[in-house]
């Protein structure tokens, strides 16, 4: 990585060098100066899920931590939350129609509308192919869910919605 990443260095150290000795003030912080960074972070973010894989057996984890709206005989209604105009909700489709259910603090507001929440945790394997989205994501293939354990949400607990994972939107729609 030290080798791949030295022109880059010489680079940034060039413009401090020239920025230091009032050659040009526009070289630090500028168009080429954020590009040259980004291009050093994206070798090391490649780097390092390579790094990570070899150091697992060739594969990636990762665990996510889902909070879901069920009813009270436990069957899944939703695992989106989703913003609205009056904060986040989740989105159900029940009785040939679309509900929102907005999102409570407390746990008997669930069971005073009829619901309950449960976490579900799903352990992902994956590779990493070696390329990037143009939004920086990795590209990911053959994600599979290795495991996932359901338990009971607690008041205390931080609402976690798959709505903008990464992850869960690559095992949904494989690239």
């Amino acid at each position: 990585m030290e080798a791949e990443l030295a022109p880059y260095h010489q680079i940034q150290d060039d413009r401090w060098r020239r920025y230091y000795e009032c050659q040009d003030d526009s070289l630090v912080g500028g168009i080429s100066w954020q590009v040259t960074s980004h291009t050093i972070s994206q070798i090391q973010r490649k780097y390092h899920l390579w790094q990570e894989q070899e150091d697992n057996g060739g594969l990636l984890n990762e665990v996510i931590t889902q909070t879901c709206l069920m009813d009270l005989e436990g069957n899944l209604l939703s695992d989106r939350i989703l913003p609205t105009k009056y904060g986040q909700a989740f989105l159900i489709s029940r009785n040939g129609g679309v509900e929102w259910v907005s999102v409570a603090k407390k746990k008997d507001t669930y069971l005073k509308k009829g619901f309950t929440l449960q976490n579900r945790v799903r352990v992902y394997s994956m590779s990493f192919s070696g390329r990037f989205t143009q939004k920086g994501n990795p590209v990911y293939s053959g994600i599979q869910i290795q495991s996932e354990e359901w338990s009971e949400w607690n008041s205390s607990d931080i609402i976690h919605s798959s709505h903008g994972n990464w992850i869960e939107f690559c095992h949904q729609n494989p690239l």
